[in-house]
């Protein structure tokens, strides 16, 4: 009987395991640049804020810098409040 040699499965293993790495590192440079678009802006963290809340004035800067600031957008901010309120 001839024996069948199996040229090319090694290639074919190697060429398999090559695209599942690529796959896995895709998926997870998405993952890393969806998580740094969330974050704060560069612009929003330099923003005048006083450490020390001693005015009126102080107050209404630190309010407008907050509101500024982006949040992630899948928050709800009623059922956030529904929940604080809870804890307090």
């Amino acid at each position: 009987m001839k024996r069948f040699e199996q040229k090319g499965f090694a290639h074919l293993a190697l060429l398999i395991v090559i695209v599942v790495v690529a796959a896995v590192a895709v998926v997870g440079m998405r993952v890393v640049d969806s998580h740094n678009n969330t974050s704060v802006t560069p612009a929003a963290a330099t923003r005048n804020v006083p450490t020390k809340l001693s005015n009126k004035a102080d107050l209404n800067n630190a309010a407008k810098t907050l509101n500024a600031t982006s949040v992630d957008s899948s928050v709800d901010p009623n059922q956030l409040d529904q929940d604080l309120n809870s804890l307090l």
